[in-house]
């Protein structure tokens, strides 16, 4: 990185810059010394020199022992603006960050966030808002903590991440209101809040691909609280309150909430309502510090999660009424292009009756212990999700993979049938090949009945159905087994896309076998950019290649999140779209390489739907934190 200014300039008079330290969205940072020796560090604005200019000049000579000391705002010869400041040669709390993936010890946080607060409040106590706390703007020197930039109004502000906003703040740690431009010393807690999460956890509460998708999240997506000790999430979770009102009023308020409740003390708080995915009343909230609810089912009280329920149903059953309108149109057409269509409207009638019939909890009411502070609401419970680590016996884990594996077996079956039936070209014979008589036996009585049906000359090879059935069969069990074993546990996410990609590897190996012991070959050959090499490793005349049928499978198996598609705590039982988007990741590499496309499409659309409805499920508000 190059910076405007080498080592030994002085574009100061009394100042000799020694280094660059930092080039962020205001500009960059260096290392001087004055000529009489002392340390100090040197900020060279570059953009938007007037909002960098008010917010130092209500800051400089501001002192107190957790705030970086601004001495003087200096111009120099070209017409440039230098902040003088004082340099601290101690590490951040971004640094800090980056030695705990998994959440800081609570002796360090506690280190950290008492200067943290004394600085922030400092501030406060004079009408001075930070508006850009984060990890990189707090340092540690000699065991004290400072808060830098102190009253900086960022227009683009750097972060150790890579996305930024073109406002306040740095986007991870931005308060919902500062995209209404009306906001006050809030946002200072609300970023305070998020920092603590990290500290706790190792990530921020809210990620994405862009800054559009963040601060959306920001505006309305719910923090997962359920990552958080129990003690601890009624403060953090007051603390990213949406509404500013319903925050802590100050970072000293925030600061002393934590410790009390990390010494197992007393919290007049209560979890707020927004603060988690899909909060139910249904039991006593395990995430309460401090309070205690009951609950007792009253009938003829509406429960507060009736509306929710009926979006569902409503929205399942359009599901069944386009499912049934996708059967109806693949049925009557019978053309081979649409026999997608009318697997996935399988798939849709499926999902909506699962998800009509699935049970809803209970009507209940509110019953507070005499304990509870007056006034306040019961802490709704945390969806836990897959990401949730628990413990699950192995029995659980035995007995899930073996209901699931018969499951599968049965809807594995039911699926070819649809294909069978909607599409019979789809297991067409070339007689050649044929591995059996197909005017003999149960398959011959088939054909018959689709030739009655379909007045076509059509015969099913058994060989093929074999081959699809056993292969999707295969993929169902390996995931299964596999992803029951490692679920609740806590194992990366390139761990995991290992382990699914090495299942993919043996079931696209156990496709190639039965092939070769079925004696069958598919009847669509692929059409990709590799097809036109005269020495393909994937594809020869009769087909897919072993290596071939272990690429696609393992790619196909490695690049989606199958432990979603199967974990106890997914949020539904099925979704239509995780399909859809398995189908399209086929798609995608039947593009790319030689891999007959239908067949690969319809692979991945069975094994996705096997592996979902097959799964076990719990209810968001049957599940407990293990």
């Amino acid at each position: 990185m190059k910076f405007t200014f080498a080592p030994e300039s002085r574009p100061l008079e009394g100042y000799t810059i020694k280094r660059a330290i930092y080039r962020g969205g205001f500009g960059e940072v260096y290392y001087a010394l004055t000529d009489a020796g002392r340390e100090v560090a040197l900020k060279l604005l570059q953009n938007n020199t007037d909002v960098e200019l008010r917010g130092v000049a209500q800051c400089l000579n501001l002192s107190h022992p957790n705030l970086v000391t601004i001495f003087d705002i200096r111009q120099d010869p070209d017409g440039d603006h230098w902040i003088l400041m004082e340099y601290i040669s101690g590490e951040t709390l971004d640094a800090a960050l980056r030695r705990y993936d998994q959440g800081m010890p609570m002796e360090e946080i506690r280190r950290w966030l008492p200067g943290l607060s004394a600085g922030v409040s400092f501030l406060h106590d004079r009408g001075i808002v930070h508006r850009d706390l984060k990890p990189g703007n707090v340092f540690i020197e000699n065991n004290v903590v400072k808060v830098g930039d102190v009253g900086l109004s960022k227009f683009i502000a750097p972060s150790k991440r890579s996305a930024h906003t073109q406002s306040v703040g740095t986007v991870y740690y931005m308060a919902p209101e500062v995209a209404t431009g009306k906001y006050g010393k809030e946002v200072d807690v609300y970023a305070t809040g998020i920092m603590l999460y990290e500290m706790l956890t190792g990530h921020v509460p809210f990620d994405g691909e862009s800054t559009g998708e963040i601060l959306m999240k920001h505006l309305s997506a719910a923090p997962d609280l359920s990552v958080l000790p129990s003690r601890l999430r009624p403060v953090i979770g007051r603390a990213l309150e949406k509404d500013p009102a319903r925050r802590f009023s100050t970072v000293a308020a925030l600061a002393e909430a934590f410790e009390r409740a990390v010494l197992g003390r007393p919290v007049a708080l209560e979890i707020p309502d927004a603060s988690f995915v899909a909060p139910a009343v249904n039991g006593t909230s395990p995430h309460t510090a401090g309070t205690h609810v009951a609950t007792r089912q009253q009938p003829g009280v509406p429960s507060p999660h009736t509306s929710q329920g009926e979006r569902t149903i409503l929205g399942m059953n359009l599901w069944i009424v386009l499912g049934v309108c996708g059967l109806l149109l693949s049925t009557v057409t019978g053309v081979l292009p649409l026999f997608p269509v009318g697997v996935m409207s399988v798939v849709a009638i499926v999902a909506g009756i699962r998800q009509t019939t699935a049970v809803r909890p209970p009507v209940t009411s509110v019953t507070r212990i005499p304990s509870q502070p007056p006034g306040t609401r019961p802490a709704p419970r945390a969806v836990l999700t897959p990401r949730t680590q628990r413990a699950v016996p192995l029995r659980d884990r035995t007995a899930h993979f073996c209901e699931g594996a018969a499951t599968a077996a049965i809807l594995t079956a039911v699926f070819t049938m649809a294909i069978i039936v909607l599409s019979p070209e789809f297991f067409a014979t070339q007689v050649s090949h044929a591995s059996v008589s197909l005017t003999e036996g149960p398959f011959g009585i088939l054909n018959g009945l689709l030739q009655s049906l379909w007045g076509s000359g059509v015969m099913i090879d058994p060989g093929l159905v074999g081959l699809f059935a056993g292969t999707a069969l295969c993929g169902a069990w390996g995931l299964l087994g596999v992803t029951k074993l490692i679920e609740g546990r806590n194992i990366s996410l390139g761990m995991r896309r290992a382990i699914t990609l090495l299942v993919g590897c043996v079931v696209g190996e156990a496709a190639w076998g039965l092939s070769e012991g079925l004696f069958v070959d598919l009847p669509e050959r692929g059409n990709a950019m590799f097809s036109s090499i005269n020495s393909n490793p994937l594809a020869s005349e009769f087909g897919p290649t072993w290596a071939g049928y272990i690429l696609f499978f393992g790619l196909l198996f490695g690049a989606r999140r199958w432990w979603w598609h199967t974990d106890s705590y997914r949020p539904k039982r099925i979704r239509v779209m995780s399909v859809l988007l398995t189908m399209l990741l086929a798609w995608g590499l039947t593009a790319v390489f030689q891999f007959p496309h239908g067949w690969g499409i319809v692979w991945a659309g069975v094994i996705s739907s096997v592996v979902q409805l097959s799964s076990a499920w719990t209810p968001p508000n049957a599940r407990v934190e293990g």
